[in-house]
Parts: structure tokens; C-alpha cells; sequence
């Protein structure tokens, strides 16, 4: 037997994507076996040594990156299966004091209330695989579940959420403010008509009006006369000058 004969073989290292599977199906086996014993846990970190010795693939990646999904994949297993929640043997830290105690207390705050229904479902997991549980839990847990499902279906529906404003609603307020542009724009120009045909309309002067007007200097005679120019129309929003078309550029 050579020196190469007696040495162990070297680990094969993966990724935690090329381990994921492999892993999952070893941390099944592992949660099971778990389960079969009344209040018995395993850690995350124990969980992720295990299935890396059973599957033969190792990861130099931290157990805390990879060991969720993992989980996750064992979750979806046990639903697939109408299987109990497995995953919920496996916690951060090892479990202290009464399990039933902590399924069925009334937790205030949302560290307890997780731990409560992770606890629950502990017992739903013992109950199912474990063989030592004891019978005055199981009876307990069996009230404990009525009693939660008589709560849950005596809780009122949901009120339906409010409508929401259809989305028509914009371009209906933009369409009638552009409206109001118009509108004032067309009041505008009426009155500048309005000033101009009462100009237009004034009567003549008489012939004695004209021999008493004295006559203009030359000066007054060379001046050109000044074009009154017609006020724009106004945009009754921002203020500025509409364009020809009556409606407001800076506002539609």
C-alpha cells in the first residue's frame, strides 16, 4: 500500500448554487430524523455541517448565506407533500425552556409573536413524527388550534379599499382648463372689439367744431400717429399671454 493509499481524499468544494440541491435533500433526512424526538432542535450552523458531511460537498462560502435557501427548499418540499413545516426544528440558537408554554402565550411584541408561531408549528412537526410526545400536550395543542381557528373566523372581513379616482380624471381637468383659456381669451378679444367698434362709431365732428380746432404745427403735423395696439389675452392660471390658438402652453 503506497503513501497515496492511506491519505483521505480531498473535499469537493462548490458554490452554494451548485450545492443547493444536494444539500436540500441532506437537510430533509436531517430535520426528520430531528423531528422524531419530542422538543429536539438542531442549530443552523449544526444543520449546515451536517449536509455538507453527508452530501461529500463543501463550501468555503458562509453558512449564513446559503443555509436560508436551503430551508426555503425543504418548506416547499413539506407543502408539495402536505407535510408539516420541518424547517421550523431548525433554529439560531438552541431552544430554552416550556415549547408548549411559548406556542400558546400571548406574545406582545414581534420577536414574540414570531417565536410563538414558530414554536406552533414545532408542535404541529412533533406531533406528526414524534413518538415520546406526551398526551396531555397533544390534548392541549388540539383546544389550543380550535380556539385559534373559532378567533380566526370570528374577525370581520376586510373592508374593501376605497376606489381609486379613474384615470379619465386628468385629462378631463386638463381639457376643462384649457376650456376656461379659451373662454377668457374670447371675453378679452370681444372687449378689445367692443373699445374699437364704439371708437369707430362716434360721430363726426360739426363744421364749427373744425374752423375752432386750431390748426397743428408743423412739429404736431410730422408726429406719426400711434397704432393703439389690441390687448393679448391672459391665461387665467399662470398669467401670461395665450398664443393665437387661446390656449395656454406653459398650463396644458
Amino acid at each position: 500500500m503506497t503513501l497515496d493509499d492511506q491519505q483521505e481524499p480531498r473535499p469537493t468544494y462548490v458554490s452554494p448554487t451548485e450545492g443547493k440541491e444536494p444539500w436540500s435533500a441532506a437537510a430533509f433526512d436531517v430535520l426528520m430524523e430531528t423531528a422524531q424526538n419530542y422538543e429536539a432542535t438542531v442549530t443552523y450552523s449544526e444543520l449546515a455541517e451536517v449536509v455538507q458531511e453527508r452530501s461529500g460537498l463543501f463550501t468555503r462560502t458562509d453558512s449564513a448565506h446559503w443555509i436560508g435557501s436551503v430551508l426555503s427548499t425543504v418548506s416547499r418540499r413539506c407543502a408539495d407533500e402536505n407535510l408539516p413545516p420541518l424547517s421550523s426544528v431548525a433554529v439560531v440558537r438552541p431552544s430554552i425552556g416550556d415549547l408548549f408554554a411559548a406556542a400558546v402565550a400571548s406574545p406582545d411584541s414581534a420577536l414574540e409573536k414570531r417565536e410563538a408561531v414558530a414554536a406552533r408549528a414545532r408542535l404541529r412537526v412533533y406531533r406528526e413524527f414524534a413518538s415520546d410526545i406526551p398526551d396531555d400536550v397533544v390534548r392541549a395543542l388540539a383546544i389550543a388550534e380550535r380556539e385559534e381557528a373559532v378567533q380566526a373566523a370570528s374577525k370581520p372581513a376586510a373592508s374593501k379599499p376605497a376606489a381609486s379616482r379613474p384615470a379619465a380624471s386628468r385629462p378631463a381637468a386638463r381639457t376643462s382648463r384649457a376650456a376656461s383659456q379659451r373662454k377668457a381669451a374670447a371675453a378679452s378679444s370681444s372687449r378689445t372689439r367692443a373699445s374699437g367698434s364704439s371708437r369707430a362709431k362716434a360721430a363726426p365732428p360739426t363744421r364749427a367744431e373744425t374752423r375752432a380746432r386750431p390748426a397743428p404745427s408743423r412739429v404736431e403735423a410730422a408726429k406719426p400717429t400711434r397704432r393703439v395696439e389690441e390687448a393679448p389675452a391672459i391665461c387665467p392660471t399662470c398669467y401670461t399671454a395665450l398664443p393665437a390658438t387661446g390656449i395656454c402652453d406653459t398650463c396644458d
